[in-house]
């Protein structure tokens, strides 16, 4: 079972601009942010079906760790859409990449969920309308298939992400990282950004009130991955693993 397409539209608008009312992802809370220009989206020729391999692992997860202590807030979220990736080893030239049946093979999902679940910090890359690239640590919550943070509205990061959505997010760790590429999706609904703080309180044992993540001050952000790329630096060579996503 794959994640819903979102709904095609001609003419994105972002949030920041006060333009018509934004359109809402089919996620059915957040706000989809425009791209200064529409992505093309790969053919389905992408998914080599020589090379690729799908993943058997169970991708789901709980999240019921993420509970939070207080009345209310403490129903764990029913994660009902299973990502199933189609799996492969990436193209890396000049780097000696073995066959994905030779070294450590192929990584289950279920690996780059847990390192994209536990990693304390994660390096957001963005770029702004007029190129320039930005990289900002960030913490962040794996949440609901898809990796969650906050910034404020005018921070750059999301002026940047306001004009140019699409962006990049790696795991703190050097030695076994994971990279997520995927668009940033501005979470609205009061109920998904509760659901958020719940989880960042409990991952870093915080205290911070719902006056933070107000939309009016602060932006909540989703990035449901497109592609990801994992490996361990101890099979540099055996186990560099890409997992690609419909839509």
């Amino acid at each position: 079972m794959t994640r819903p397409r979102t709904t095609p539209v001609e003419d994105w608008d972002t949030v920041l601009t006060g333009g018509p009312t934004p359109p809402r992802s089919s996620f059915g809370d957040g706000i989809l942010l425009r791209p200064q220009t529409t992505p093309t989206r790969p053919a389905c020729a992408e998914f080599d079906s020589r090379v690729a391999h799908k993943d058997q692992s169970s991708p789901g997860v709980e999240l019921g760790a993420l509970r939070a202590g207080g009345a209310g807030l403490g129903a764990a979220i029913n994660v009902s859409r299973m990502l199933q990736p189609v799996t492969s080893r990436p193209y890396m030239p000049g780097y000696g990449t073995q066959p994905s049946d030779q070294g450590t093979g192929l990584l289950p999902w279920s690996w780059a969920v847990e390192q994209l679940r536990t990693s304390r910090n994660y390096w957001l890359a963005t770029a702004g309308a007029d190129g320039q690239p930005h990289a900002m640590p960030v913490w962040g919550v794996w949440l609901g298939e898809a990796l969650w943070f906050a910034c404020g509205l005018r921070a750059r990061k999301m002026r940047n992400l306001s004009a140019q959505p699409r962006c990049s997010l790696s795991t703190q760790d050097p030695e076994e990282p994971v990279m997520l590429q995927g668009v940033a999706e501005v979470i609205t609904g009061r109920e998904r950004i509760v659901e958020f703080l719940a989880a960042s309180n409990a991952k870093y044992a915080a205290n911070v009130e719902m006056d933070f993540p107000d939309p009016a001050v602060n932006a909540t952000v989703r990035v449901v991955p497109r592609t990801v790329i994992g490996l361990k630096e101890s099979d540099f060579q055996g186990s560099p693993t890409r997992w690609r996503f419909p839509g």
